[in-house]
């Protein structure tokens, strides 16, 4: 299938090319076509590290992607700080959990930079992290302007222009103390398209049913992955774009895998998910598939059979691949080995974990007499039953790509 990205070109004082912002695109069209930044973002990476190749994509030169507070918070895939610059929105809620994932990318040796910059409270707790400022020439007040100066002749972060579209602005921007430019002037977004080789649906969902047991199987992973070579060919990718320091040639996907670890591998797939299952399925699919998940697992949790914790969250997420898949869901979930109890209270409403499931659905549809039969027979009491539920929505809204997978 073909696949696309945006990438517009970074420049420094000379007008030399230094870097690429990509971008999220959907087709040939150069516009952004407005999806969740999360899910742009998770299918940015995967079509520049999993499929075309950071060097086809950004000659050799670094990468800016946008990352959202959900990926930041999460974790993020396994990328080299050496080829890729985290660009954090201007829109990213600053608080001390955000703040704290921040200073271990720093640790890590990744380079922040800080989008539509604006000093204010918030932004002002992130400048001192930040090797790049990025500024938006078209819409920066002077005074706004004369406040980002003064901070960063104290904090020294490096001020990059956006939407630079003359050469006058080129040249003030210049004056002014500017290091780097983006913008018109210099060259619009260009559209780079390229093909992917999609794994199949039904190793990628042996792989969820594989990656949810307590102790993670590395023959069975590897197994999987072997007789997918798609699948062979877009791990070997992580591996690359990762920079883990080989010694040696990778002779096996179970030696890939091991090098890669449990927790990438669990983001790699995340990002496979959204990319690959939902396929042209609207996103809200994903996100309602999340916050069924979360929220069946900490429903468990709250009822005390915490040994039913990892399978209600399997079965959350297993609850909409009829709709994703367009296939009668015990289709779907037969030949994938999957529990009998889920297959159970997902298709023949029965079972354990039926009353999980039924909770869910009840609250869902704001039914609420059903949801009180449910909880009772639980034993989870209301307040209990809305803070799951807040907490499996913030959990997934917005970031199917990050967590379907995670917890």
């Amino acid at each position: 299938m073909d696949i696309y990205v945006g990438r517009q070109p970074i420049l420094d004082m000379k007008r030399n090319t230094i870097a690429y912002e990509i971008l999220y695109r959907s087709g040939d069209e150069n516009a952004f076509p407005g999806i969740d930044g999360t899910a742009a973002t998770s299918i940015v990476i995967n079509n520049v590290f999993c499929s075309m190749g950071l060097n086809e994509v950004g000659g050799g030169r670094r990468i800016f992607i946008n990352f959202t507070r959900q990926l930041l918070l999460s974790g993020i895939p396994p990328l080299d700080p050496d080829s890729v610059i985290i660009e954090i929105l201007e829109d990213v809620k600053v608080d001390e959990p955000l703040i704290e994932a921040c200073r271990d990318l720093v640790d890590k040796g990744f380079k922040l930079a800080l989008d539509d910059f604006i000093l204010n409270e918030e932004s002002a707790l992130l400048a001192p992290l930040a090797s790049i400022i990025k500024v938006d020439w078209q819409n920066t007040t002077a005074k706004e302007m004369a406040d980002i100066l003064k901070l960063t002749k104290t904090h020294g972060p490096e001020l990059l222009a956006e939407k630079v579209e003359t050469y006058n602005e080129f040249t003030q921007a210049l004056s002014l103390g500017f290091t780097y430019f983006q913008g018109y002037f210099f060259a619009r977004p260009a559209i780079l398209k390229g093909k992917d080789i999609a794994p199949s649906v039904w190793s990628i969902l042996k792989l969820v049913t594989a990656i949810q047991q307590a102790h993670l199987d590395i023959n069975e992973v590897a197994g999987i992955i072997t007789k997918d070579p798609a699948l062979c060919y877009k791990l070997l990718r992580v591996i690359n774009a990762a920079a883990i320091g080989l010694r040696q040639p990778i002779s096996s996907i179970k030696q890939a895998i091991l090098l890669l670890g449990e927790i990438e591998l669990r983001r790699w797939l995340s990002i496979l998910l959204v990319v690959n299952i939902a396929g042209d399925k609207p996103l809200e699919l994903i996100n309602t598939a999340c916050i069924r998940a979360s929220f069946m697992e900490k429903a468990a949790v709250a009822s005390g059979h915490l040994n039913y914790a990892s399978s209600a969250f399997f079965m959350g997420i297993c609850s909409l691949l009829d709709a994703m898949l367009e296939k009668p869901l015990e289709e779907i979930l037969r030949p994938l080995d999957v529990a009998p109890e889920i297959i159970n209270a997902i298709v023949y409403k029965k079972g354990p974990l039926l009353p999980y499931m039924a909770l869910m659905l009840s609250y869902e549809q704001g039914h609420v007499e059903e949801v009180a039969k449910w909880a009772g027979s639980l034993g989870i009491s209301d307040a209990e039953i809305v803070r799951c539920y807040l907490e499996a929505v913030n959990w997934a809204s917005g970031c199917a790509a990050t967590t379907a997978i995670e917890s």
